[in-house]
């Protein structure tokens, strides 16, 4: 007896939220990983993470940084998605009137992904292009601990013990015993969750949402 595979998604915001004005990249925007192409010197790229790009209208860097979205100028979403699939084998009970299952974790595949928003601006000045890197860069630490949440949290899932129960009959004792171990994947499912949360606000706090970075354009810096 073997359940259908089941999925967890639990999506995640970090470093700034859409603006009022901007919907979030589609599903083929956002998971090809593809990075639109720049003429110019800023096409630093994301690893282990997909990007899309909303548009900077301007033609000088000053223009470019009025229409900048706000409050800051990327974002990171985290989607932590793990799919695990269980087994079930009969187990033995002191009471022979008692049916008993055994459930366990048969298979955990990891599908956390992170989608990075950047801004894609036509033209071309050395400040922007150094702002863009230095984005790329705060926003690179938003993707690595989201990944880094997804393998905390396959490797945490794959640690669930089996679970034994027992029930007048072994259907209604492998649905007991699926339960609990259901319920221990959401209580690690919330830790890794939250830990994430807690990790990414601290690193945007420690970093100024990319500030100490130099993820802001100043159109008059040094290059």
């Amino acid at each position: 007896m073997k359940l259908p595979r089941i999925s967890y998604i639990m999506p995640l915001v970090f470093s700034c939220r859409w603006g009022d004005n901007l919907q979030p990249p589609s599903a083929d925007e956002g998971s090809g990983g593809t990075d639109a192409s720049f003429d110019c010197e800023r096409g630093a790229p994301v690893k282990d993470g997909s990007v899309a790009h909303y548009p900077v209208e301007g033609s000088t860097c000053e223009e470019a940084a009025d229409n900048l979205q706000e409050p800051y100028a990327g974002e990171t979403e985290c989607s932590l998605e793990v799919k695990y699939s269980g087994s079930f084998a009969e187990a033995t009970s002191a009471d022979t009137h008692e049916k008993c299952c055994r459930a366990s974790i048969s298979g955990v595949t990891n599908n956390t992904y992170a989608t990075v928003l950047l801004p894609h601006w036509e033209g071309c000045d050395p400040c922007f292009d150094q702002f863009y890197r230095n984005l790329v860069t705060h926003e690179q630490g938003h993707v690595d601990r989201c990944n880094e949440a997804g393998r905390t949290l396959e490797d945490r899932v794959r640690t669930i013990p089996s679970k034994t129960k027992c029930a007048m009959d072994y259907a209604t004792a492998c649905d007991l015993a699926w339960q609990e171990i259901e319920n221990e994947f959401n209580t690690i499912f919330n830790d890794v969750s939250n830990d994430l949360d807690q990790v990414c606000e601290q690193y945007d706090t420690d970093t100024n949402h990319g500030e100490t970075q130099g993820a802001t354009l100043n159109c008059k810096c040094e290059h």
